[in-house]
């Protein structure tokens, strides 16, 4: 009779191994639901706050061109007739307020995004060191518990690395200017100063490019890596329940 002792308890250290484990998982992915949903909102914040200050210019950081220089005289015309107009025909060419603007003075926008946008750079940037604490532990969860969701654990791990990667700051830890303007290299957290450049020159041609590589493709990509991530670790999770309703899930040949 002890030799049949010895394997039923190895069945059921293992099964008391695998419920804990189990357990754990489901407690891991609904914190990476939280920490995928913090990332997303950080992102999307940074990107709204950026379209309403480049497309609808909540800002009024841009001047029209018939107001750019006001002392400027029009090709062809007569100075001392430019000199004549009244002030009511420059204002009448200005451009009606959106809802957007009218909805805030920017001096409203101005300090609403100096208070997001630190603060959706921070959350963003350690909900994504979290995820990565996250995955390890899934990892080592898989590992003790025999679970059969270690590949797709270690394939979040991998999607988590390259989501912090592209939300780190690497130019705070690179002291070197970058190119010839002598600004740090940037990263996908911007600041005010940053938005409101960016959207009083986005109409030069130059620059156009590179504020969507910066302000939308950027956010995009690093978006669809959270995503990715928090999919793979979804995946994971739902191995491990699929093995939680099969029956005899303890794999007693294997005690």
């Amino acid at each position: 009779m002890p030799a049949n002792t010895e394997p039923n308890l190895a069945s059921i250290t293992l099964e008391t191994t695998q419920s804990a484990c189990l357990r754990a998982m489901g407690m891991l992915a609904s914190g990476r639901a939280w920490l995928v949903f913090l990332i997303s909102l950080a992102i999307l914040v940074q990107a709204g706050l950026f379209a309403t200050a480049n497309w609808a210019d909540v800002l009024q950081v841009r001047t029209p061109a018939a107001t750019a220089f006001p002392g400027a005289v029009p090709a062809g015309e007569n100075p001392q007739a430019a000199a004549a107009r009244p002030d009511e025909e420059s204002a009448a060419t200005q451009p009606a307020p959106n809802a957007l603007q009218n909805f805030w003075p920017p001096q409203k926008w101005e300090s609403i995004m100096k208070l997001a946008l630190p603060i959706a750079g921070f959350v963003g940037l350690a909900s994504a060191i979290i995820l990565i604490v996250l995955t390890m532990i899934g990892i080592q969860v898989n590992l003790i518990g025999r679970l059969p969701a270690l590949a797709a654990m270690i394939s979040a791990f991998y999607w988590s690395i390259i989501t912090v990667a592209l939300l780190f700051p690497w130019g705070s830890l690179i002291n070197e200017p970058f190119g010839q303007v002598g600004d740090r290299i940037p990263w996908l957290f911007f600041t005010y100063k940053e938005v409101a450049a960016a959207a009083a020159n986005t109409e030069a041609s130059g620059i156009q490019a590179l504020v969507w590589l910066r302000f939308i493709v950027w956010p995009l990509v690093s978006l669809l890596a959270a995503w990715v991530a928090g999919a793979r670790f979804g995946k994971a999770y739902w191995q491990v329940v699929g093995l939680a309703e099969m029956p005899g899930h303890t794999r007693d040949e294997q005690a």
